[in-house]
């Protein structure tokens, strides 16, 4: 799909009345922004050894190669659309257009987060990860990728 400008207005929950305008973002703003993150500070395998848990553990003492792929596969699907993968600022600057606030956005701003509280920043980079990322292999399966949430 080619990616434009097109936006997607969200009403902010626990805020009446305000809302943010998000753009989809190319698959080259992602790996940047998980680039960023990746060279900052990421060390995943303690995370990844906990999401495992105990149904990659029993498949790999009973040696059930499907089912110890399968896990793999959802995990890997889980770790690459978390908030948490990617560079928050790089996110934020790619993916929010506009928003309702007094005082617009400055399209100059290096981390709009900065001027968000966290409640707030976190919900944005959900949103932008959402309407960006391609559907799941269970999505795909029923044939409907959760809309945005507002």
């Amino acid at each position: 799909m080619l990616i434009s400008d097109d936006p997607v207005r969200v009403s902010i929950p626990r805020e009446p009345g305000e809302w943010v305008e998000f753009r989809r973002l190319s698959g080259a703003q992602l790996r940047k922004a998980r680039k960023l993150k990746s060279n900052e500070d990421r060390d995943d395998n303690a995370e990844l050894i906990k999401l495992l848990g105990a149904p990659f553990v029993t498949a790999f003492q009973e040696g059930r190669k499907g089912d110890q792929e399968r896990i793999i596969d959802d995990l890997e699907e889980q770790l690459q659309y978390r908030v948490s993968s990617f560079d928050i600022p790089a996110l934020l600057k790619a993916g929010i257009l506009t928003w309702s606030y007094k005082g617009q956005l400055p399209s100059d701003a290096d981390d709009p987060s900065e001027l968000i509280d966290e409640i707030t920043t976190i919900w944005c980079c959900k949103q932008i990860i959402d309407i960006t990322r391609p559907p799941t292999q269970e999505e795909e399966k029923n044939s409907s990728k959760p809309s945005t949430t507002s």
